[in-house]
């Protein structure tokens, strides 16, 4: 049997779900949203999207064979793309001159996706993270992603 106490419990947290939070949202919107990017925007964590999240399994296919590091002799690996450079938004910056020489030289990228054999979209990866970046640094600078 539930005691008083338990019952004025269930009642409050219920009358909060049901009518409290929903007022909330329709006169402030969503609560915390501002504060979050507030607080996490200028150190670079950026809102991963549905299409993000997506193309990363892509990343996650990669078995790390380094098949596609013989493509062609590049200041940078193409095996860095889905390995370490789609891990996390704060290390971009420091990969900015490794996505850079890559960039310069897709038909490594090209050649990496044909040695590949589990089809990790190296060419969609790099893209994605030199957007990636470009949000990574409007964050930091103020703007919006």
């Amino acid at each position: 049997m539930l005691e008083k106490r338990e019952i004025l419990g269930w009642v409050t947290f219920g009358g909060r779900a049901l009518v409290v939070h929903p007022l909330q949202v329709a006169f402030r919107g969503r609560p915390g949203v501002d504060r979050f990017r507030e607080n996490f925007l200028p150190e670079g964590l950026v809102p991963t999207s549905a299409a993000d999240r997506r193309l990363l399994r892509g990343a996650s296919r990669c078995t790390s064979c380094h098949l596609c590091d013989a493509a062609g002799a590049s200041p940078a690996l193409p095996s860095l793309v889905p390995l370490v450079f789609a891990r996390s938004s704060l290390d971009l910056v420091h990969a900015r001159p490794a996505l850079a020489a890559l960039a310069a030289r897709p038909e490594v990228l090209e050649e990496g996706e044909r040695l590949c054999p589990s089809g990790v979209p190296l060419r969609l990866l790099a893209d994605w993270l030199v957007d990636r970046l470009a949000k990574v640094d409007a964050a930091a600078g103020g703007g919006a992603p």
